[in-house]
């Protein structure tokens, strides 16, 4: 969907210059996006958990869960 968007936004300007312009824009919003995106911030997506759970990312964290009756 965002393909075709970004195609017909590209298409529809007059001359090249507008072109290169729009087109640097938007390299530029995915430059900032792509860490966010990319797993390179530490974060975990797209993941499924059909039980209890517990999970963590980063570096140097500490987690202590227990599952079942509390003692």
């Amino acid at each position: 969907m965002w393909k075709t968007r970004i195609e017909a936004l590209l298409d529809g300007l007059d001359d090249d210059e507008q072109r290169a312009v729009a087109a640097a824009e938007l390299r530029q919003l995915l430059q900032e996006a792509a860490p966010a995106v990319s797993g390179e911030t530490g974060m975990v997506f797209g993941n499924t958990f059909t039980g209890p759970t517990a999970f963590q990312a980063g570096d140097y964290n500490k987690q202590d869960i227990r599952f079942g009756p509390q003692p």
